[in-house]
């Protein structure tokens, strides 16, 4: 009996760099090499060439009722939403299993770039100043980079007095 036909690494990484994420995320639970491949960056920045452009907004949503928040927290609720399927339908109602929580009591979304979200943190006001922090996080994956270090800034009415923004820079492949 001869063993059974495997297709070349090559062959498969054509393949799932066409899929889109949702799938990828699955599929990282076929085999070491699936999940080695697809959490790869040289196959992210593939996968990010071959995706299609701006058909996605992030919807941000807060005060939001019976979304499984049992302890009545400040939470913001993300989800990605289609921009032809807005337009058709500008009264969007949002599927729960769709959403992405995050517990707002001192985050902000502030922007989204080519899936990743920018958050921004901050503590409780102290003498007129306050700490924050930023990262990037991905809704679809359920990752979040590691905090930046604190930057302490002038605050106004218990937020930070600060403008913050962020954006992917092509020339030095980065996120700023």
């Amino acid at each position: 009996m001869s063993p059974p036909p495997t297709l070349p690494p090559d062959l498969i990484t054509e393949i799932l760099s066409w899929l889109p994420v949702m799938f990828l995320v699955r599929f990282k639970c076929v085999c070491k090499f699936w999940k080695s491949l697809i959490s790869n960056p040289t196959f992210a920045k593939l996968h990010l060439e071959r995706s299609p452009k701006n058909t996605h907004v992030l919807l941000t949503l807060t005060d939001v009722v019976n979304i499984s928040n049992d302890n009545n927290d400040n939470i913001w609720v993300v989800t990605p939403y289609s921009v032809p399927r807005l337009l058709e339908h500008p009264s969007v109602i949002v599927n729960e299993d769709d959403c992405r929580r995050i517990n707002a009591d001192a985050i902000i979304p502030l922007s989204s770039t080519n899936g990743l979200v920018y958050l921004v943190g901050f503590n409780s006001e102290e003498q007129g100043f306050q700490e924050i922090w930023v990262w990037f996080w991905n809704p679809t994956l359920r990752l979040r980079s590691e905090m930046s270090p604190t930057l302490t800034v002038p605050s106004y009415r218990r937020r930070p007095k600060v403008h913050l923004g962020s954006g992917y820079d092509d020339l030095s492949d980065t996120y700023k």
